[in-house]
């Protein structure tokens, strides 16, 4: 649930130095023990950044928030596992991955999504039959269709539809991975091309400006 590095690297190493293995993490981790350790290491935060869709409960800071979220996600964790343990890897969906895990607290379709793409690439995920066939696209990419498909900016996209924008994008990248020596897109990296074309293109046109301050570097040789 934490999406920023600094606070990714401070869970770590509380894990690290606390546990033997994963399953020891999972059987015996305190919530309140992961808060007590993040607040040292940053008391006043940021604990995540400003992508991250979820609002914490009324009178609790995004920390504190979180870890209640936590707290609540421990007590049905064995019920979310018995839907993974239930269905073979190689019969498992991210689309109904993602719907699973809506029924957590605290966790709507963006932020479950966002936990999905990284359990694609761990032996829960990596076998899903739909990983160049679906993707949910967020906000983001919703105007990037809209941009790139020359609609209103403030068009409705239906799943269906920008599903169907995604697949016609990703059959025309093959060509460009081919050309740069890149490893085959998926349909996640569409999603996101489609974010990032949007936040880039609204810089360009004048029409606000993205919420991460970065450092931009030329990536390619020559």
């Amino acid at each position: 649930l934490f999406n920023r590095i600094e606070t990714g690297i401070v869970v770590k190493n509380y894990i690290g130095a606390n546990f033997v293995d994963f399953y020891d993490f999972y059987e015996h981790w305190s919530a309140y023990d992961l808060e007590h350790a993040i607040r040292n290491e940053m008391p006043d935060g940021p604990w995540v950044t400003g992508s991250y869709m979820v609002r914490s409960m009324d009178g609790h800071d995004k920390l504190h928030g979180i870890i209640l979220a936590l707290d609540e996600i421990q007590m049905v964790m064995s019920e979310l596992l018995i839907w993974f343990n239930a269905v073979p890897p190689w019969l498992r969906y991210l689309e109904q991955a993602t719907h699973v895990l809506t029924s957590l607290p605290m966790i709507g379709r963006f932020v479950a999504y966002e936990i999905v793409t990284d359990l694609r690439h761990t032996h829960l995920l990596k076998q899903s039959r739909d990983i160049l066939t679906w993707a949910n696209p967020g906000p983001g990419a919703r105007r990037g269709i809209n941009r790139i498909f020359g609609h209103s900016l403030k068009a409705l996209v239906s799943d269906e539809y920008a599903n169907e924008c995604m697949l016609d994008l990703l059959e025309e990248s093959y060509d460009l991975c081919a050309k740069w020596g890149w490893d085959d897109f998926e349909m996640r990296d569409i999603e996101h091309c489609l974010c990032e074309t949007d936040k880039y293109l609204r810089v360009k046109n004048g029409e606000g400006r993205p919420r991460a301050k970065n450092k931009w570097r030329n990536s390619f040789n020559g």
